[in-house]
């Protein structure tokens, strides 16, 4: 069996690493997850996953956040002219990992019980798609809503099921390929991936 190792900030980035893996590669390969909540982690460590990256493919999936430009963060992150690895795969989500789910606007309004016209359709600009997410869910399923949105005068931004509840949307609702269509850095990471899947095959 082939194996991958996938380093992520969070449980919503692991379920949609694994949903990546599973459409464009296969059920075969083993996945072993490394994610500590948070992207420090995941910048401390990047001379590690360098070096894991000569026996093994690294996924590394980070969120853009308040950077400009992704290849600026990966600049910042591995330093200025030197390649990465060939199969470290370093891929940004602009802005978050949740504007990937939305950008499949279709099974995300099915998920959460709202009409498709209400998701943003250029997801990319979203300066907080997390805050559109929320948004979207308050308007929609009771059920999904008291899971994903935080209580009033709670303190948390979010509901205490939302990374449970999303990842479940990711590993059984959404669509990826339809997604990409929407998120240009999505797209680049399907391709990617699909490039470096020579990799993984025996």
């Amino acid at each position: 069996m082939s194996h991958l190792y996938v380093a992520v900030e969070d449980a919503l980035s692991e379920a949609v690493c694994r949903r990546l893996v599973f459409d464009i590669v296969g059920a075969e390969v083993e996945v072993t997850v490394l994610r500590r909540n948070g992207y420090g982690y995941l910048k401390s460590k990047i001379s590690n996953f360098a070096q894991m990256s000569n026996h093994h493919l690294v996924l590394l999936l980070t969120d853009l956040d308040t950077h400009q430009c992704a290849p600026l963060l990966i600049r910042d992150w591995w330093g200025i002219g030197r390649p990465l690895p060939e199969r470290l795969m370093f891929r940004v989500a602009v802005r978050e990992v949740e504007a990937w789910l939305l950008a499949d606007t279709l099974g995300m309004a099915r998920f959460l019980g709202v009409h498709e016209q209400s998701l943003p359709k250029q997801v990319e600009e979203l300066a907080d798609p997390k805050a559109e997410l929320l948004r979207a869910a308050s308007r929609g399923n009771r059920e999904i809503r008291r899971d994903i949105v935080a209580a009033r005068g709670a303190s948390a931004s979010q509901g205490l099921g939302y990374n449970t509840t999303l990842s479940y949307f990711v590993s059984e609702k959404w669509n990826s390929e339809d997604a990409s269509e929407n998120s240009p850095s999505l797209k680049r990471a399907c391709s990617r991936l699909s490039e470096l899947k020579k990799h993984l095959i025996n």
